[in-house]
This record gives structure tokens, C-alpha cells and sequence, in this order.
């Protein structure tokens, strides 16, 4: 007999804990595993801890999500690692769930809740900005990256380029001057004929989670385009709204794939979207246990996944500029994104205690008329 941590119930509900404890985004929930699971326990040794950490910070998807597949198939195989994973993510999706009902069905009505989003909106774009920044200064190690970002950003803003043309380009790069294996990561948006609006939202979170390189930032002019740009299923509000929402509470910044398939089409379009976002995270692991640690000694393949980021930057500045009139429709709401921006730069503060703060200064601003 095993330990009950050893259990696939222990597993699920340590999993489950680290899940609901995940304050603070990636790092905090990173965090968390390794001081229980690689210091306490010795599941890996911290050498070959942080070997795998860099191999998820290098492919798509939610690093910390990965991470817990990965802790679960070390310890239970492949069943193992979808039970972690699923533990580690129902936390955040119930909750963003339960927040998507509540905004989509009184959200709009109170004047009070419209106060309170109006510095959420603010505290997201800084946020956003932010990200543009830190991914930026990762992955940006090259002329070739250089010019893919500026291609990506210049051609969507202006020429609004189709996002599967601008992907296909950067792997075609990638082709042409790294890895070749990374050409079997193509772009998802040839499905423009599809009559199921399930299918779409799928499709649209498939996307997002496959191309979520450098971050969960990532995933945000994939859903952008996709949910706000193409097919007007949530507003730029809305959309801004999400963002802040899932800064806020312990749950995977990706998350807001579930509420944007909630407000796109209600409790299965959810379910669905969470699916199609988290699937490459789980795959990765479930058929690529035994060669994650081989991409660290690969500089042509960390090269071409850099072209694919360059070119999910530019996404990512591109939306932020068609974002930006919703976020900042003011000098008030102005003064709350350059306050974010400088506490994010400066004091390193928490995004869901910067939400909390902006949220209740837009309250009292709106409420005192200023």
C-alpha cells in the first residue's frame, strides 16, 4: 500500500489545494509546488526541477499548469498527470465560472458594479503593457524576432492581417533558420465555413492555448480577435473586464478563455473553451514526458519558438491598441493605468492587489463625480 499522497485521490486533492491556494499568478503557484514537492518531499531535485520549469517556459501554454502534469505523471503515469492537472485547474475554472454568471447576468445592471470595472479596465491595460514589456525583453534576442514583431504588429493594426497568415510566417521563418520540427505547429484558423458556434469557441481556444508562447499573456489577441474583433461575441469592455477578473482571483492567468466562452455562449462554451485552451498543456506532457528535458540542449529549436513569440508580441501590441479607447476612455482612467504601470515597474505589487486598489479608487472617483 502507498502513501495517500501516493493514492490518485491524494493526488487529486493535493493538486486541488495547490489550486485553490494559487494567489499571485504563476510564480505564487510555481511557488507553492516546489517548496512542498521538491524541497519537503523530494519528488525531483531542485537541479532538475528547474530544468523543467525552463523547458514549460519555453513551450505554449500555462508554465505552472504544465508543471502539475508534469508532478503528476512523475508520480502516476499518464493518468496521474490528468488527474493533477485537472485538480490543479477546477478551482480557477469554478470560479471564474461562478464570476461569469454573476457579470453576464448582473454585472451591467448596478451602477456601483460599472464604477468598480471602470478602474478594473484601467488596472488590465497596465497589465497588459506590462506583459508586452517583460515578454518583450525575453524572447526579443534578435534582429529576425525584431522584424517578426514589428511585421505582426504594423500588418494586424493596419492591414488587419489574418493572425493564421502572420503565425504561419513566423514558422515558416523558423523553418527557414532553426528547428524544422517546429513547422508542425501551423496555425488553427483555417475554419471560417464551420456552422457550430461550439466548434468555433473551440477552435479559438485551441489556438489560443497552442500559440500561448512566453505566457498566458499570450493568449490574449488569439481570444481578442477571435471573441471581440471577428465575431462580436463579448464587447472591448467585456473583454477588459475578463482580463481583470482573472488577475484577481487563484486560478491560471488562461483562464480567461473560460469566461470568454461563457459570455460567448453560456455554461457548455465555457466547458468547451476551458477544454480547447488547456488541451496542449496536458499533450505536451502526456506524449512528450520522456523528451521535455531535450529542449533545453536544442538552440535551434528555443530560436524558432522565439520567431513564433516575436510574432505573438506584435499580436499582443496590436490588441492592446484596439483595447486601449475601452480601458482608458479618460483622464481619470488614464492616472489609474499610469499608477498601475509605475507600481508594476517600480514596487513589483501583486496584479490582484493592483485590481482591488483600482477598482475602489474608479469607485470613489465615479461616485464623487471627479
Amino acid at each position: 500500500m502507498g502513501k495517500k499522497e501516493d493514492s490518485y485521490s491524494g493526488l487529486f486533492f493535493r493538486f486541488l489545494k495547490f489550486g485553490f491556494l494559487a494567489f499571485g499568478g504563476p510564480i505564487a503557484q510555481i511557488s507553492l509546488m516546489r517548496e512542498e514537492l521538491v524541497e519537503k518531499e523530494k519528488w525531483m531535485d531542485p537541479n532538475t526541477f528547474s530544468k523543467v520549469l525552463s523547458v514549460y517556459q519555453l513551450l505554449p501554454g500555462p508554465e505552472a499548469t504544465e508543471l502539475a502534469v508534469h508532478f503528476g505523471y512523475l508520480r502516476k503515469g499518464r493518468l496521474g498527470s490528468v488527474i493533477s492537472g485537472l485538480g490543479f485547474i477546477l478551482p480557477g475554472f469554478f470560479i471564474m465560472l461562478i464570476i461569469s454568471f454573476l457579470y453576464h447576468a448582473y454585472g451591467a445592471s448596478f451602477e456601483w458594479a460599472n464604477a468598480l470595472l471602470y478602474g478594473i479596465k484601467a488596472a488590465a491595460m497596465a497589465m497588459i503593457i506590462w506583459a508586452i514589456y517583460r515578454i518583450s525583453m525575453a524572447s526579443i534576442k534578435t534582429r529576425l524576432h525584431l522584424l517578426l514583431s514589428s511585421i505582426a504588429f504594423f500588418s494586424t493594426l493596419f492591414f488587419d492581417v489574418s493572425f493564421a497568415i502572420l503565425i504561419f510566417m513566423a514558422v515558416f521563418a523558423a523553418f527557414l533558420f532553426g528547428d524544422r520540427r517546429l513547422f508542425a505547429i501551423l496555425p488553427l484558423g483555417a475554419y471560417p465555413m464551420a456552422k457550430s458556434k461550439l466548434f468555433l469557441i473551440f477552435m479559438l481556444s485551441l489556438e489560443a492555448g497552442l500559440l500561448t508562447f512566453g505566457g498566458a499573456y499570450t493568449s490574449i489577441p488569439f481570444l481578442e480577435k477571435g471573441a471581440v474583433v471577428e465575431n462580436g461575441w463579448l464587447s472591448p469592455q467585456q473583454f477588459l473586464d475578463g482580463v481583470g477578473f482573472v488577475n484577481t482571483v487563484p486560478t491560471p492567468l488562461i483562464m480567461l478563455g473560460t469566461f470568454v466562452g461563457y459570455l460567448a455562449g453560456g455554461f457548455w462554451a465555457a466547458v468547451i473553451s476551458t477544454i480547447g485552451i488547456f488541451l496542449p498543456a496536458f499533450c505536451f506532457t502526456l506524449f512528450g514526458y520522456n523528451k521535455i528535458l531535450s529542449v533545453l540542449d536544442n538552440q535551434k529549436l528555443q530560436f524558432s519558438i522565439g520567431c513564433v513569440t516575436a510574432s505573438v508580441i506584435g499580436l499582443i501590441g496590436a490588441s492592446s491598441v484596439r483595447l486601449f479607447p475601452s480601458a482608458v476612455p479618460d483622464y481619470r482612467a488614464l492616472l489609474i493605468m499610469l499608477l498601475c504601470a509605475y507600481s508594476l515597474w517600480h514596487r513589483k505589487l501583486s496584479p490582484a492587489y493592483l485590481i482591488i486598489v483600482s477598482s475602489i479608487i474608479g469607485f470613489v472617483l465615479i461616485s464623487i463625480g471627479l
